[in-house]
């Protein structure tokens, strides 16, 4: 990698792209930004929040990418159940705009129970 890269440089997938961020092939990559003042590669954090219904389609391909679904349950009732009940325990971690990582949890004022817990497979 140049010594002095530009402050919009971006490494994606391994390749050093600059000027613009392309899309990856897969939205679950590992994305890297250039700190030219510190003159190393940070990785972009992951951050934890609660679920947001713009959410359901990307928690739900990567419940399929985790195996986490089976054909007699529906994903999108499953999530609608949660969040009638202690939404809060709906969990997601993301990196930039994508959806790495999901929990769902459960408490019944004595126990706490975890319930489809997936991290993407690049990020396990």
């Amino acid at each position: 990698m140049a010594r002095h890269a530009p402050t919009n440089t971006l490494i994606l997938l391994g390749t050093l792209r600059t000027g613009y961020l392309q899309k990856a092939q897969s939205k679950y990559f590992e994305a890297f930004a250039f700190n030219p003042t510190a003159r190393h590669i940070l990785p972009m954090p992951m951050i934890i929040r609660t679920y947001r219904e713009a959410d359901e389609e990307q928690v739900i391909e990567l419940w399929h990418l985790c195996n986490l679904l089976v054909p007699w349950n529906d994903a999108q009732q499953e999530i609608q159940m949660k969040l009638k009940v202690q939404p809060e325990l709906f969990l997601v971690g993301t990196v930039g705009e994508y959806v790495v990582a999901t929990a769902m949890a459960g408490y019944d004022g004595h126990r706490g129970w975890p319930y489809s817990l997936a991290v993407a497979p690049d990020r396990q």
